[in-house]
């Protein structure tokens, strides 16, 4: 028999354990729609077409942080129009995100920027686009998201 004190503490670990996400494609129709949120090991963020590798897989954890599948690094923005990057993750506010003001939008909680494709720098062939924090903007395609 389970002295009932312990019902609380097996609780808790059923609902952690049953509400950590899975990871996620990060869609994008920037530029066209068909895009996806990736990175590489060198701590890189951009958009570039689906492979369904694990650099384009990351999951949204309950702390707010946004992690590679594949490395385990933080989403991490570095203020406004410097590109994001992955980076070992380390609790700061730079590091973690929720959805918003506008549907779609990720926003950065330290600096309330969104996380926005820079239309502005195309890297070679095969095209990818860099990702940054700006102003949030309604409507703004280059900042809209969906998983």
């Amino acid at each position: 028999m389970i002295h009932p004190q312990y019902f609380a503490t097996i609780a808790v670990l059923l609902l952690v354990t049953t509400c950590r996400a899975s990871p996620r494609y990060f869609n994008t129709c920037a530029n066209g729609c068909g895009w996806r949120l990736d990175s590489n090991a060198d701590g890189s963020v951009y958009i570039s077409t689906p492979n369904n590798g694990a650099y384009q897989l990351w999951n949204w954890n309950n702390d707010l942080t946004i992690t590679d599948a594949a490395t385990g690094l933080c989403l991490d923005s570095n203020g406004y129009y410097v590109n994001t990057v992955t980076a070992t993750c380390n609790g700061g506010n730079y590091q973690k995100w929720r959805g918003g003001p506008n549907m779609g939008q990720v926003y950065n909680v330290a600096t309330n920027l969104c996380l926005v494709v820079n239309k502005f720098h195309l890297w070679p062939y095969p095209p990818i686009w860099s990702v940054q924090t700006q102003c949030c903007s309604q409507g703004d395609v280059m900042q809209n998201w969906s998983a």
